[in-house]
């Protein structure tokens, strides 16, 4: 009887300890992915912001 209970109880505890594990592993995966998604918006917005004033630049200089 009470090895049943101790083995229920740790199969509780495993089960829980996974569960734990996996929702971490699923917030970080999840934070990750809007950090990277994030920096990749700045980098696209900076490339064109960049070739934009390029090009204002080059049709300024040729126009003048």
């Amino acid at each position: 009887m009470v090895v049943v209970v101790v083995v229920v109880v740790v199969v509780i505890v495993v089960v829980v300890v996974v569960v734990v594990v996996v929702v971490v592993v699923v917030v970080v995966v999840v934070v990750v992915v809007v950090v990277v998604e994030v920096v990749v918006v700045v980098v696209v917005v900076v490339v064109v912001v960049v070739v934009v004033v390029v090009v204002v630049v080059v049709v300024v200089v040729v126009v003048v």
